[in-house]
């Protein structure tokens, strides 16, 4: 093989394999130097291959170098190992900025977001602090409002009073001023409380009343339905008492008095609180006058207005008309005169099972021990009255009076 020593690559075979004598061999010898050679790549031939410039740069060396030309295979190995050093070289820069890009994210949080935490850390006392400030403020003007609203509440209280006694006494003097005036004044009145029930509750001849009662010691409720007078007699007691019912007002009230001659309600339900409130925010707590019918009075099983013009109302458990009636009165006065509107007509045995309950003086009034709660009241559409029947007679009874009969009948024979 001819030398060539302007190739662009050589091969440097060192001195322990240079014959003087050998003739070099081309072709198959070469290739199988090398690529017996090829697996130790520390000890490869062909790793010792330099530029031939260089080469030729130094010819004097200590032991006799000659230039060989490269063959393919030495080729391929050099173009592998240079892409393997330009890859390992890009894994170690991508490595290095990756390192970089660590450090320069851990520096960028730990100078942004590290004193923000620490802020919050500093500031939270004081915030906690300045949040139950506010709370007790929010709290100290939520109870001056309620304070000024209470003391709002009884001064509009005490005017609406003072104006309302004002009015009584300014009505009471209208009424007594004339007789013609009362009777006019009078007069209007039943006509427009006529007119509103006949509006309200409908065109009825007669009006019925259920209440539902809970009696002590008893697990059924009993029922009362009442009957209320006639429109021309007393039409603003019925307007007022139908009026109560609708809106509920005797709804938890209760028989609190069981006195020797009426069973008594009270403005008190059962669970102690006082419906005074409740019968004046709805002007449904006393009548414009004391309204009494010579025709409907206060016999058994009649229901009334207690004090003259109400809300309280109670059941007559006698003949009361001359302690209720036109006779109560001082020289013929009817401001002592109780109203009386309604009738029992229907649980009679309830009324009587009622006044047969145990009382305690309280107060100078015989308190029931334990209360007879009105559950409901509600006004019937439709009522018929239960018809008459006679008591039965007793059979013992019957037997001996026909045998005396009989006995006498054979004696006169």
């Amino acid at each position: 093989m001819v030398l060539r020593r302007g190739s662009k690559y050589s091969v440097i075979l060192p001195r322990t394999i240079y014959d003087s004598n050998a003739s070099i061999k081309s072709g198959n010898n070469t290739t199988s130097t090398c690529s017996s050679n090829s697996g130790n790549r520390s000890r490869s031939p062909c790793s010792s291959l330099t530029r031939s410039r260089s080469s030729s740069s130094n010819p004097s060396s200590s032991s006799p170098q000659y230039l060989l030309p490269i063959t393919k295979q030495c080729v391929t190995e050099l173009q592998n190992r240079k892409q393997q050093r330009v890859w390992r070289n890009i894994f170690v820069s991508c490595l290095v900025a990756m390192v970089i890009m660590a450090i320069m994210l851990v520096v960028c949080v730990r100078a942004v977001g590290f004193p923000n935490y620490q802020m919050d850390f500093m500031h939270k006392q004081e915030r906690d602090a300045l949040e139950e400030e506010l709370f007790l403020k929010d709290v100290k003007y939520r109870r001056e409002i309620k304070s000024l609203e209470k003391s709002m509440r009884r001064h509009f209280e005490l005017q609406m009073k003072n104006q309302a006694k004002q009015f009584e006494v300014q009505l009471q003097q209208h009424l007594h001023s004339s007789d013609n005036d009362r009777q006019e004044y009078v007069a209007q009145i039943q006509k427009f409380s006529k007119r509103q029930v006949l509006h309200k509750f409908g065109n009825k001849e007669n009006f019925y009343v259920e209440l539902k009662l809970k009696l002590p010691l008893q697990e059924r409720s009993k029922f009362i339905v009442l009957e209320m007078a006639s429109l021309d007699l007393v039409p603003h007691a019925v307007y007022l008492f139908l009026n109560q019912v609708s809106e509920g007002l005797l709804n938890g009230l209760s028989f609190h008095i069981n006195a020797p001659h009426v069973l008594l309600t009270t403005l008190v339900d059962q669970d102690g609180v006082d419906r005074h409130d409740q019968y004046h925010d709805k002007m449904l707590d006393t009548m414009a006058f004391a309204e009494y019918s010579p025709k409907f009075p206060h016999l058994k099983y009649t229901v009334g207005y207690g004090g003259s013009s109400g809300p309280e109302f109670y059941i007559n458990k006698n003949d009361n008309t001359r302690i209720h009636g036109h006779t109560a009165g001082v020289d013929g006065d009817d401001v002592a005169v109780d109203p009386c509107f309604a009738k029992v007509v229907k649980g009679f045995d309830v009324v009587d099972k009622m006044s047969s309950l145990l009382v305690e003086q309280r107060e100078d009034h015989p308190f029931l021990q334990q209360p007879v709660v009105i559950e409901e009241a509600y006004i019937l559409p439709e009522f018929t009255s239960p018809a008459t029947t006679k008591p039965k007679r007793s059979s013992v009874v019957y037997t001996k009076r026909k045998q005396i009969k009989k006995t006498l009948d054979d004696r006169s024979r």
